[in-house]
């Protein structure tokens, strides 16, 4: 079977499919602030196209503060059955940047800079769904500072993480 297909019978690679999903309006981000365009995001129950592949879902937003969820799945499994640290830092970025976004002034892109992720528990399918709350430390011109815990389904801490997100130049 390639690779690229789904299932023995799939005629079409997913990369090939319509795209479902998207970030947001470009008029949005011109004329909300960081914290309303996820409101917005959150109201709407739109999001980035990786929510399909990964179950990721935006769950609360507030001022300094974001919260992402995604189950384990067998999708996100490497042969040893468990979940890697690669796949644990999609889960983690969502809140750690999008924290830093809710003190942005409108038409301000920002990027993830820097990221640590330090483990404290294997994930595993019997984890469940994974919640990752995010909370702002700091938001200057040029440097955003977040962190965010990960917590299995039993509310058992998974993994620690902090970011330094590079606050770009308004629109």
């Amino acid at each position: 079977m390639n690779p690229g297909l789904r299932g023995p019978s799939a005629q079409t690679p997913v990369w090939a499919e319509p795209v479902r999903g998207f970030y947001t309006d470009p008029g949005q981000f011109v004329a909300l602030s960081g914290l309303d365009l996820l409101r917005s995001v959150l109201a709407g129950g739109l999001g980035p196209p990786i929510r399909y592949l990964f179950g990721l879902e935006l769950t609360s937003v507030e001022p300094g503060g974001v919260t992402f969820t995604m189950p384990v799945t067998d999708w996100l499994l490497f042969p040893q059955g468990v979940v890697s640290g690669a796949t644990l830092g999609i889960l983690a970025d969502a809140p750690l940047g999008c924290t830093v976004q809710t003190a942005l002034p409108p038409a301000t892109p920002f990027t993830t800079a820097e990221i640590s992720l330090r483990f404290l528990r294997t994930v595993v399918p019997q984890s469940g769904t994974l919640t990752a709350k995010g909370r702002l430390i700091h938001a200057g011109q040029t440097t955003g500072v977040s962190l965010a815990e990960i917590t299995d389904e039993a509310g058992r801490l998974v993994a620690v993480t902090s970011t330094r997100c590079a606050i770009l130049p308004r629109m």
